[in-house]
């Protein structure tokens, strides 16, 4: 038997339903258990004194009942237990809430140790609803730093805080180490055994530090390990290109690029002349131009005789980009494949596409599909990149050779997380709008605003100017107050009569999605009524007003490209926010959209409020979650961690086979999580 297939019921106490119960947690296994880390610590290693509390101290208390604790019954689902507690420092009352036990178990004058947090009642200190040892137990979990977990019904704290000190027992000698004994020589980390039982059961706050360290290190080392890996099987050749006049591009875009956009464009050139494959990430904000940069790109690949792809993550933007590029570049021959597209139809593209006459083909996931077969592909796009897998563009490009990439995103990413997200690409930016570009107006409001938004709605209108309106939700919950696009385009389609409104929504048929967005941009609708699926790249030049409901279910970044979807033209624009929440917190998040269209901030505003993990929500499938790192906070490991593994690659600290085996082990072990795909092979 090995960690990894150890049965919970191995440990003492456990059995088949409170395996059940552990399942719900994602603990399968005593190796899982091990590695549920407590979300943080109570530090019950010293007493304190009863004069010395104060309100909101989590605190531990030794003394002594001075009463019987007294039940009182206020309502049929409500026991309100009583007491008084006293040590040489003074008294302090004690209550629990259904708390039907605690009468008969604690003896008035009898000492005990008591672990709570301290409130107010009736202007009085209390200490609330604490845990309670008796003196003989005290070494067991008082004076000591206790771990608290995530936990369901069925497990209580005690429950998880047993077995898992059990499985430390039970598991010594089985623990695979992962890092190699030079990398925890050269950066001082603890070893695996040693870790594991402080982060679980520190004796000190920087016993706990120097093993969170280590696994946040391991985590960001296999991190990088993997990219490496990735990077590694990825051919480095890339097709040069003779010919880099962009004179008939520029002549057919009608208007000047920026100076952030020309700087852009010599990067590109340059990696189509330096015999490398390019594989760059352009990243800038939402109307910055990154679309006419991928076009350019697209440009000199026909001009030199090779192929390109250019995939998106839905089909209303693969048609967008579309009709643009036939547009920009009328002489190419352009191609659209989507699932919608016709068997007749895709015939002849794909007949095209292999026999040469194709010289782009745009379109959405249809684009990996075995059946579609290049005949000289030379370039792929891949618009916002976040919604793809790794390995989703990685098929794309192993329909070439020698192949170039460019990736966009109008997702501005921090420094430090696009190291993490996009480790194995260059990064441009494009930090410049082009002149003319509308500033959007955004205000914040209550639910109490809405007859006047409908009237400024109307007054949009007016000016032959129309209106998205966005709601979190498809269709109406019972169990939540959410605004939701279907019946809200009914409420809104009387409100505003005679206006004509439209509703859009991802549970459409993209043949639907596509009818009813082109309907809007030839203004057969005053508004759109729609959930997030218009986030991405929607270009209607003619929408000026963005109203987004029930704005505090949305991410700053989120809310920040739906706004992008209005200022697009050349009319005054504006984002209105309607928030139904008190929280203070909440406002103060939406507070930094009202006050900032700078999207690079934003961004910053938002990793800190939601944490990385949260960062892209589930869109990126390609690459692992980061369970314990933070990139912002720990960016001087994030570089150790890439320090460590290029000295392994380039015999700098030299490693066992063994070791090396391990490192592999982990980078599978990790890259295989939560389902995500396997880019490691």
């Amino acid at each position: 038997m090995n960690i990894f297939n150890m049965p919970l019921t191995s440990l003492s106490g456990i059995g088949d339903k409170r395996c059940e119960e552990f399942k719900f947690l994602g603990i399968n296994n005593v190796y899982d258990l091990l590695f549920h880390f407590p979300v943080r610590y109570q530090d019950r290693s010293e007493f304190v004194s009863v004069d010395r509390l104060c309100e909101g101290m989590e605190v531990c208390v030794k003394a002594t009942l001075k009463n019987r604790i007294k039940n009182i019954r206020v309502r049929k689902s409500m026991l309100i237990s009583q007491g008084v507690i006293f040590d040489d420092g003074g008294e302090i009352g004690v209550v629990w809430y259904n708390n039907r036990f605690i009468e008969k178990s604690l003896r008035s004058g009898n000492e005990y140790i008591f672990f709570g947090k301290v409130t107010k009642n009736q202007n009085k200190l209390i200490l609330s609803n604490p845990t309670v040892e008796t003196i003989k137990n005290e070494k067991v979990f008082a004076g000591k730093i206790l771990p608290v977990y995530k936990i369901n019904a069925g497990i209580t704290q005690k429950v998880m805080q047993k077995a898992i000190m059990d499985a430390i027992d039970k598991s010594k000698g089985m623990l695979p180490e992962v890092l190699p004994k030079c990398v925890r020589e050269r950066f001082e980390l603890l070893g695996i055994e040693e870790a594991v039982k402080n982060v679980h059961f520190p004796e000190t706050e920087e016993n706990a530090l120097r093993a969170r360290r280590r696994f946040v290190f391991e985590e960001l080392f296999l991190f990088q390990a993997g990219l490496y890996k990735m990077r590694a099987g990825e051919a480095n050749n890339g097709i040069i290109y003779a010919d880099l006049n962009c004179d008939g591009f520029y002549k057919n875009l009608g208007f000047e690029y920026t100076n952030a956009q020309k700087k852009v464009s010599k990067q590109i050139k340059l990696d189509f002349k330096s015999g490398q494959a390019m594989k760059r990430l352009i990243q800038g904000d939402v109307g910055s131009g990154k679309t006419a940069i991928a076009f350019e790109g697209v440009y000199l690949t026909a001009q030199n005789g090779y192929q390109s792809a250019m995939m998106a993550p839905t089909e209303i933007l693969a048609r967008q980009h579309y009709l643009k590029a036939k547009k920009s570049m009328p002489h190419l021959n352009i191609e659209l494949l989507t699932s919608s597209v016709k068997k007749a139809e895709k015939t002849r593209i794909l007949d095209s596409l292999q026999n040469g006459e194709c010289d782009v083909l745009i379109g959405t996931h249809a684009l990996i599909e075995p059946d579609v077969v290049f005949k000289n592909l030379a370039l792929v796009v891949a618009d916002e990149q976040h919604r793809f897998g790794v390995r989703q563009r990685q098929k794309l490009i192993e329909k070439g050779e020698n192949v170039h990439l460019m990736v966009m995103t109008a997702t501005p990413i921090p420094r430090t997380l696009s190291i993490i997200m996009y480790g194995d690409l260059n990064v441009s930016v494009i930090d410049e709008l082009p002149p003319g570009r509308q500033q959007i107006k955004t205000y914040l409001v209550g639910e109490s605003m809405h007859e006047r938004i409908y009237n400024f709605i109307k007054k949009q209108a007016e000016n032959k100017s129309q209106t998205y309106v966005v709601c979190p939700m498809v269709e109406e919950s019972d169990t939540q107050n959410l605004k939701s696009a279907v019946e809200y385009s009914s409420l809104l389609a009387k409100k505003l009569y005679p206006l004509k409104v439209g509703l859009l929504h991802g549970k459409m048929k993209d043949a639907e999605k596509t009818q009813v967005m082109d309907a809007f941009k030839n203004a057969e609708f005053d508004v759109l009524v729609s959930t997030t699926v218009i986030e991405v790249g929607v270009d209607v030049p003619n929408a000026s007003l963005m109203v987004i409901e029930n704005a505090e279910r949305f991410g700053l970044s989120q809310l920040h490209q739906l706004r992008g979807r209005v200022g697009r033209g050349n009319k005054e624009s504006f984002c209105i926010l309607i928030a139904n929440t008190k929280n203070d917190e909440t406002i103060r998040k939406l507070r930094v959209i009202e006050s900032s269209t700078d999207g690079f901030y934003i961004s910053e505003q938002d990793l800190l409020l939601r944490g990385p993990g949260d960062y892209f929500g589930t869109r990126q499938s390609g690459l692992p979650p980061l369970k314990n790192a933070n990139p912002t906070s720990e960016v001087e490991l994030l570089y150790k961690t890439k320090e460590a593994y290029e000295m392994i690659v380039n015999n700098t600290l030299v490693i066992t086979e063994q070791e090396k085996a391990l490192i592999d082990f982990g980078i599978k072990n990790m890259y295989n999580m939560d389902n995500n795909c396997n880019i490691i092979n």
